[in-house]
């Protein structure tokens, strides 16, 4: 009798009229969980990232795919990526990298108001470049996860997005200085005799200060260009022997 009393005092406190009215609450919730459940079994999410290995300042691309397999539409869809250092969600990275607009298939936008059909599949794909500080010495990990919202039939869903892994290595930082022999000789234009044209060395010094390796390295050299003439010398071209 005392526990029935309990029972039925605790009933009142939560406002209920009645045994009957609590056990139909209680169904309710109940069915409505499980329908939100059911309805999220339906939206299938993966984050994928096309490359394990890049360079600072070297674009990759983040892929998001959206499998709706329900009945219903996904609608207020909004995406938002995060990158994190590797092993620790707890320190933010996003600010290492560029993250460009995303190119969309299967959704009309990812920022709020976008919209999956039913039985649908949705792709979104950015383009990250990683700055020079993601990877200023070592070669750095980081996670690339995110946030996905959306509603299905007037219920809203929050899901984290599981991460993907990328290394970024340090660029190279490479410094180039020209040098040549101080006297050049060549024919004087201010005189009618022609003198000897006597070739020169020009040397190049290629420096990395980067902590990255520069791999396969190529001079494409071009035509010299005069690009001032103070003394108005009437200098004439120079060409590559």
């Amino acid at each position: 009798m005392q526990k029935f009393n309990q029972a039925r005092s605790k009933i009142q406190q939560e406002s209920f009229s009645g045994f009957s009215d609590a056990w139909l609450t209680a169904v309710e919730a109940q069915q409505f969980e499980e329908a939100k459940q059911r309805a999220g079994v339906c939206a299938t999410v993966r984050v994928q990232i096309e490359k394990e290995l890049t360079l600072t300042r070297t674009g990759f691309e983040a892929r998001l795919e959206i499998a709706n397999g329900g009945a219903f539409p996904l609608v207020n869809v909004s995406a938002t990526l995060k990158v994190t250092l590797f092993g620790n969600a707890t320190v933010e990275s996003t600010n290492l990298f560029v993250i460009g607009q995303p190119e969309l298939d299967g959704v009309t936008t990812v920022d709020g108001t976008g919209k999956i059909e039913p039985n649908s599949n949705a792709k979104a794909t950015w383009l990250m470049l990683p700055l020079t500080e993601a990877a200023p010495i070592f070669d750095t990990k980081y996670d690339i996860s995110g946030i996905l919202l959306y509603s299905i039939d007037g219920v809203e869903y929050i899901q984290n997005l599981s991460p993907d892994t990328i290394t970024v290595r340090p660029d190279p930082q490479l410094h180039l200085t020209y040098f040549h022999s101080r006297p050049v000789y060549a024919d004087d234009p201010f005189t009618t005799a022609v003198e000897p044209v006597i070739p020169y060395q020009l040397g190049l010094l290629i420096e990395n200060r980067g902590y990255g390796d520069a791999r396969k390295v190529e001079i494409v050299s071009a035509q010299p260009e005069i690009i001032e003439d103070k003394k108005g010398q009437c200098l004439r071209r120079f060409c590559f022997l």
